[in-house]
């Protein structure tokens, strides 16, 4: 289960999981909600983050730019990572990926990523 904080300012923090020997967490609803950054945990295999979308919950696809570009956010530990919230804000439905499509980076330990959310 996700684990849920208001942190004030209508910011919400949503714990992501990647468990230890793999590379992607479980998917998060996103509705009312718009990603406006990413808090690194201090322990973490290195690899930058990428993103899987759905509408339903149910089938996932990775998340590209307009120009077929994967969105990529450079990741490493400690970090508070500030996001445009324009990037996320038609996906229902988040995964977050430990490194690329192609070469994803499987972390040694349970891993909780904070997703910082603002409620619209």
């Amino acid at each position: 289960m996700t684990n849920i904080i208001d942190v004030g300012n209508n910011i919400i923090s949503l714990d992501m999981k990647i468990s230890s020997g793999s590379s992607i967490t479980d998917g998060q609803n996103l509705t009312r909600n718009r990603v406006c950054a990413i808090q690194m945990p201090s322990a973490w295999t290195t690899a930058d983050l990428t993103f899987q979308a759905s509408n339903d919950g149910a089938t996932y696809v990775d998340v590209y730019d307009i120009y077929g570009t994967e969105v990529v956010v450079s990741a490493d530990k400690d970090r508070y990572i500030v996001i445009d919230p324009k990037i996320f804000a038609n996906i229902k439905y988040i995964k977050l990926r430990s490194g690329t499509s192609g070469t994803p980076v499987t972390q040694s330990a349970e891993r909780i990523i904070k997703l910082m959310t603002r409620v619209v």
